[in-house]
């Protein structure tokens, strides 16, 4: 099979785990950090500062599910799942550097987006450049 047809399962698998995750922190907030152990307040101040980013998910989700069934967008697609998964893992390290260690689920967490996002960097690199994107 083609390095295409690899490059469009990532982007769809990329693509649906950033979509769960943003629509789940979307709408339920509270759920998705209870499985963290994280106790929110519940403020319109703080739903405000994690439902945003959470949308930002969503958005980014979309661009690389549409990005699968494009061919001319597979590269971005792929560009774009490398930094969204490999700048949460980042953040995520700042953080257990600076914070400690957090909970078991998050540390896996970290782990899966090292992946995601090394898997995308990596199918990027077999993708053909586009010249006039």
């Amino acid at each position: 099979m083609s390095s295409i047809f690899y490059n469009r399962i990532i982007l769809l698998l990329t693509g649906l785990v950033a979509l769960l995750v943003g629509v789940s922190i979307t709408f339920a907030p509270e759920l998705v950090y209870a499985s963290y152990d994280v106790e929110l307040d519940v403020s319109s101040t703080q739903m405000s500062e994690i439902r945003g980013p959470a949308g930002a998910f969503v958005g980014v989700a979309l661009y690389l599910l549409v990005s699968a069934t494009r061919e001319r967008m597979i590269r971005v697609g792929l560009a774009v799942a490398s930094v969204l998964y490999l700048g949460t893992a980042g953040g995520r390290i700042v953080s257990y550097l600076a914070d400690g260690e957090p909970a078991t689920s998050l540390v896996w967490a970290t782990v899966i987006e090292i992946i995601l996002g090394s898997l995308a960097l990596l199918a990027m690199r077999n993708e053909p450049k586009i010249r006039d994107c």
